[in-house]
């Protein structure tokens, strides 16, 4: 049988084994392996599921506006002091409202909601003499608070909704083989005092499985293909879909280079979070150019380190700010922790011709998202499969050949098989955002 086991990297103590030609240094000048993956292990961010698809469930606004049909006739025009008259919304809006609401124009004036028959509402102008009620047609009004008359009882409220959310783990496996002759190639090091050496082959495919891993975090969406043999291969929803279709989107509307970005598109982007009740102090993680561009437009702002530490997860967060190599800026009442991610930049998924990475920016809020029950989870983090018998579907590692630990066969080659079943799991992914450069 193979030799399966948990690990992280595989780790051999050298004990009485002969040393080879040990590469006692690795240099990696490609760097392509810093990404979600690694800032969502630093902040402690991974959690089990049982399940390959998992839920949450957000609560819906309790108040919504509602906009007044556009053609002629629909709105109220000088309706006296004790009058009626009736307000037509736009088709589906005559639910946002019930019997008992006052409703409010754009101007501030009031008239209160005596009937809804659909979507129209017969309206009764509660103000006093001389003070006439006007809502144009297309006006947005709202419902901001009801009343009953003594000894009255109030309507039935609307329940509000409730938005279902899911994603799903995608199975990503890693396969190479090395000979007796590559063997020969291996990273040494020093754990707790203790000489450990790990083969390089094994090191990098180990590494390229992660970095699938990280990518699928960033660019996944939430799709299921069919390979050859008719088998489902499940792809887990990114950072990128999540925002895209839910959360703050702002494409920068400054045109001049090479910042490509001005004040006026982060006060604009800023707007957009605050309507979503976004938290003041998140992650800003960053491709180059966006990076550029914004130690470009805040010269000045940017400090090394946190100013403000709750967005760093587990442990010491001052630390993990320092670690991660952050720099901090606070403008509009919001904290940004930005981060220039290595992942952002790579030339053959990333950056490629025509990806927009390097060009934009994405806001992690930090902290916990309370829940109905008092308590609160993680906005952003990794799940991973609950396997049988104490192993976990973070990591797998298999070796096979006949150079393995148990020889599977009498080959001279040993191979590693990473196999991991993770996804990504983001919750209120309304108070995410993304913002991109205009070129």
């Amino acid at each position: 049988m193979a030799n399966l086991r948990l690990s992280t990297i595989p780790f051999y103590t050298t004990g009485e084994l002969e040393k080879r030609e040990i590469l006692s240094k690795y240099i990696d000048t490609q760097d392509e392996f810093t990404g979600i993956l690694e800032l969502l292990e630093m902040m402690g961010q991974f959690e089990a599921t049982d399940n390959k698809e998992f839920f949450n469930y957000t609560q819906d606004k309790v108040f919504q506006s509602a906009t007044v049909a556009g053609s002629s006739g629909n709105g109220i025009a000088a309706l006296a002091p004790a009058g009626t008259d009736t307000l037509t919304l736009t088709t589906g809006h005559g639910v946002r409202a019930q019997v008992g609401d006052f409703v409010v124009g754009p101007d501030g004036s009031v008239g209160y909601v005596k009937a809804i028959t659909g979507d129209a509402l017969t309206i009764q102008n509660p103000n006093p003499t001389g003070v006439n009620l006007t809502i144009a047609d297309d006006a947005t009004v709202t419902f901001p608070t009801s009343g009953v008359a003594e000894g009255s009882n109030a309507t039935e409220m609307a329940v509000s909704s409730v938005t279902k959310r899911s994603n799903q783990l995608q199975y990503f496996e890693t396969y190479t083989e090395a000979t007796d002759i590559s063997l020969g190639s291996k990273i040494e090091l020093d754990f707790n005092g203790v000489n450990h050496y790990f083969q390089l082959q094994s090191h990098l495919a180990f590494m390229k499985h992660r970095a699938k891993i990280s990518n699928a975090f960033l660019v996944g969406k939430k799709v299921s293909a069919v390979d050859a043999a008719g088998g489902i291969v499940p792809m887990t929803k990114g950072l990128d879909s999540y925002i895209t279709d839910s959360g703050s989107n702002h494409d920068a509307t400054n045109n001049t280079g090479p910042a490509y970005l001005d004040k006026a598109d982060w006060r604009a982007f800023s707007r957009k979070l605050d309507a979503k009740k976004a938290p003041d102090e998140g992650h800003l993680w960053v491709g180059g150019d966006m990076s550029a561009s914004l130690d470009d437009v805040f010269d000045g702002l940017l400090a090394s380190g946190g100013v403000k530490y709750d967005a760093f997860g587990k442990g010491s967060s001052k630390a993990k700010a320092v670690d991660m190599g952050v720099q901090s800026f606070t403008i509009y009442d919001r904290t940004y922790h930005k981060k220039k991610l290595s992942a952002f930049e790579n030339s053959g998924t990333t950056s490629a011709a025509g990806q927009a990475f390097p060009d934009t920016g994405y806001f992690v809020p930090s902290g916990q998202v309370g829940t109905m029950d008092g308590s609160s989870v993680s906005r952003i983090r990794g799940r991973y499969l609950n396997l049988p018998n104490g192993l976990s579907g973070r990591y797998l590692e298999i070796e096979t050949g006949g150079l393995a630990e148990t020889p599977t066969d009498r080959t001279a080659v040993l191979g590693y098989t990473h196999r991991s079943y993770e996804g990504l799991e983001i919750t209120g992914p309304e108070h995410f955002g993304k913002i991109k450069l205009s070129a």
